[in-house]
């Protein structure tokens, strides 16, 4: 058992109060011998024994409630698993910590549904057992504790700022200490912390973060048994996958020389059909190459009106989307020149 409020134990002292003043009132009242009211005393002693044990119990009910009183502004705490904890069990809040990675969008098959949509579900169904519970969610890309007013909001289209896909990368220790200052700045007493996420590395281990590790590690000793973190794991590479990284861009006088590198899997894929789309008109461009990964080089001719505009290439949709796109923008032909 821990307390919230520790100093307030030092007034167990004035539970003995009571007792102080019952012996002040014994010194108080001392009894003399009276041959008159001896007859009196020998018609009480029958009663006597009866008297001294309800005033002993009235002294024993007022130490406890002193007692009581400094307990209860100490606020103890157990755990919901303690034999000590007569509540439910139910945490007090309940944390759920989302990795919105690119990595997320991965889906297992063409139809199925991405990691981030799984752990979402999957946090709904883990937070269902304590409605009663105080529900925040930290997402990794803007790190902000909102709170949730039911489960309903997972799934709350107006919610797609903390819960929608994204293109970045993902600082789990960061986030992680986000939500615990968020607990401590709250006086949350008892949580459950629930980190979804698909485990990729340099979302784990970002450079620079020993720190927040250590710094983890020390609040989840001080809070230990009060305050639990789980993990969702979401493991699993997609099934099938195809990257576009653009390594080069040169703008020429007719047209526009482009250099990527393509990564696939599996490597026995037929040719692929890239989408390119410059400055709103489509055309189609192939890549054939065998193995896993190739430096594709294609040419796209430009209008002689043209002098700066954009341009992108897609890959056809896979199971994981997010690396399936480049964007670009160009400009004229004619270096500028320069005088000193």
């Amino acid at each position: 058992m821990t307390f919230l409020q520790p100093l307030a134990l030092y007034g167990l002292p004035l539970a003995l109060l009571p007792v102080i003043i019952h012996l002040l009132n014994l010194l108080r009242h001392r009894s003399q011998p009276w041959a008159a009211t001896r007859f009196l005393r020998e018609a009480r002693r029958s009663s006597s024994k009866l008297s001294r044990i309800r005033r002993l119990l009235t002294l024993l009910m007022r130490v406890l409630a002193l007692v009581g009183l400094v307990l209860l502004l100490s606020r103890p705490m157990t755990g919901g698993d303690s034999l000590l904890s007569f509540s439910s069990g139910a945490p007090e809040a309940l944390a759920l910590v989302l990795d919105r990675s690119a990595s997320m969008e991965t889906r297992a098959g063409e139809n199925a549904e991405s990691k981030r949509e799984r752990a979402l579900k999957a946090l709904a169904e883990f937070a269902k057992p304590w409605p009663e519970s105080r529900l925040v969610l930290v997402d990794t890309a803007l790190r902000e504790p909102v709170i949730l007013s039911d489960l309903s909001s997972l799934s709350d289209v107006a919610m797609e700022r903390y819960l929608g896909s994204t293109d970045t990368a993902a600082d789990l220790p960061a986030t992680l200490e986000t939500t615990l200052d968020w607990l401590e700045e709250n006086g949350v007493a008892t949580a459950e912390i629930v980190i979804a996420s698909d485990l990729q590395e340099s979302n784990w281990q970002p450079e620079g973060s020993e720190d927040a590790y250590r710094r983890i590690v020390k609040v989840f000793a001080a809070k230990e048994g009060s305050w639990r973190a789980r993990l969702l794991a979401l493991e699993g590479e997609a099934s099938t996958n195809a990257s576009l990284l653009g390594e080069n861009l040169a703008r020429r006088k007719e047209k526009i020389d482009l250099r990527a590198l393509i990564q696939r899997r599996p490597s026995n894929s037929p040719p692929m059909r890239i989408l390119a789309n410059m400055d709103g008109l489509e055309s189609e461009l192939l890549a054939d190459f065998t193995g896993e990964s190739f430096f594709w080089r294609s040419s796209l001719p430009l209008p002689e009106s043209k002098s700066q505009g954009w341009l992108s290439l897609r890959l056809p949709p896979d199971s994981a989307p997010g690396d399936d796109y480049w964007f670009f923008a160009y400009g004229s032909a004619t270096r500028p020149n320069a005088a000193v």
